[in-house]
């Protein structure tokens, strides 16, 4: 059984090809085409949107200091992975930024690593590395979904199979999930008025880099913009070697 933050109002148990082979046998065959006034306000919005998030990537690149802005790390993978590569994300603070810089304009398949809970992407990640052992398999999660997943058994694996995945660690030090949730349910709440959100912080900071090379891979942390590309060159050419590699970026947000 999964969980879901949205609103139903039917539920359709069972095996989930079949039921929605079923759905769309039922659909009309031809559906009808929404007004043009509505495609074109959507256009116009779409455009703005991704205009806003251009200009804001370029802000915070111009402004980083000790981090990566999230939209730089997502633009230097979409230069540097292969068109036929398969990300699984467990992201959660820096979700806007990948979705318009990581999927721009390359044929990225996508799979949300995170089904009711964190903890799944890297179990997810090597599924599809047993399924697609030809295809370059990035796992992209937060430092905290990180701690939720069964590191050492998911390296552990890829190094006695032979199966590479580069897991790249969206690193800000902290649980945003968490904050943000208790802003949104508890907007008046002690946390917000006196900024002390426990737990939220993930100090000191792990060398997460030390992870993957416990199992023969090799990791690397990145704090600044001018590191990125040369890292995720090293990284998928250790991927090409058939081993393991993790990128451990110090990110805003």
């Amino acid at each position: 059984m999964g969980l879901s933050a949205h609103r139903t109002t039917h539920a359709v148990a069972g095996d989930r090809l079949l039921n929605l082979q079923a759905l769309l046998q039922r659909l009309p065959q031809k559906l009808p085409s929404p007004p043009a006034d509505r495609i074109r306000r959507w256009q116009a919005h779409k455009e703005r949107a991704v205009e806003q998030g251009r200009r804001e990537a370029n802000t915070a690149l111009a402004q980083a200091r000790d981090a990566v802005p999230a939209a730089a790390l997502f633009r230097a993978l979409h230069r540097a992975l292969p068109a036929s590569s398969i990300v699984v994300d467990e992201i959660v603070a820096q979700t806007p930024q990948m979705i318009q810089c990581l999927f721009e304009s390359k044929p990225f398949e996508q799979y949300r690593g995170w089904v009711g809970a964190l903890g799944t992407s890297m179990g997810t990640a090597l599924g599809i590395k047993v399924a697609r052992p030809e295809r370059t398999v990035v796992c992209a999660l937060g430092d905290g979904a990180l701690h939720y997943n069964p590191v050492h058994a998911a390296f552990g694996f890829a190094q006695e199979r032979g199966l590479p995945i580069l897991t790249v660690v969206c690193d800000n030090r902290g649980y945003f999930s968490q904050t943000w949730n208790v802003r949104k349910y508890f907007p008046d709440g002690a946390a917000v008025r006196t900024g002390q959100f426990f737990g939220d912080v993930i100090t000191p900071t792990p060398d997460y880099a030390k992870l993957v090379e416990a199992y023969g891979g090799r990791g690397e942390r990145v704090t600044g913009p001018a590191e990125l590309d040369a890292a995720i060159e090293r990284a998928l050419a250790t991927l090409a070697g058939g081993r393991s590699a993790l990128l451990d970026v110090f990110v805003e947000p």
